[in-house]
């Protein structure tokens, strides 16, 4: 495929490195800002599902939503989401890492729970060098009945539901 668009979706090896796989769970919190986007692009290339989650959820209804999807990782803004799912993290049986995009007043967290995205990306890098193709391998991997992202009602006559969209070759 080559070009900037398979250079910068290719950084999401790294979710890859990590254990994210074809059918897995990317779940996404926060506002919108370019690294949701991509992550939802990423994950998709990668064969994994994308599931956007409404900043505005209380922990209830996040904890729910990750556990009933069975979301791997979840991508978050900043400290706010970090703490929010932090609480919930015990709550929370399928969560391996929790990934940040704003690194301001996170050096207060220690543990393996954490990772920032730029250390995603500079694991996606690596993986990219040692396998240049690989990228454009998962990507050709994509079918168009394959499940793309789950999107969440908004929960206010009951429990939220999940709607499955398929995605299919996009590049």
């Amino acid at each position: 495929m080559g070009g900037l668009l398979c250079r910068s979706l290719a950084r999401w090896l790294g979710l890859r490195e990590m254990g994210l796989k074809c059918g897995d769970v990317l779940g996404l919190l926060g506002e919108s800002r370019p690294e949701w986007i991509w992550g939802k692009i990423g994950a998709h290339a990668i064969g994994a599902i994308s599931l956007g989650i409404y900043q505005d959820f209380i922990g209830d209804e996040i904890s729910y939503l990750i556990n009933y999807s069975e979301a791997k990782y979840i991508l978050v803004e900043d400290e706010e989401q970090v703490d929010e799912i932090l609480e919930l993290f015990d709550e929370l049986k399928t969560v391996a890492k929790v990934i940040y995009c704003d690194p301001r007043r996170m050096r207060k967290y220690d543990g393996d729970r954490l990772i920032s995205i730029e250390e995603v990306y500079r694991i996606g890098k690596e993986v990219e060098a040692r396998s240049p193709e690989l990228f454009d391998d998962e990507l050709d991997s994509c079918q168009p009945e394959d499940v793309a992202t789950f999107l969440a009602t908004s929960g206010t006559t009951g429990r939220p539901k999940l709607s499955m969209m398929q995605g299919g070759p996009f590049l």
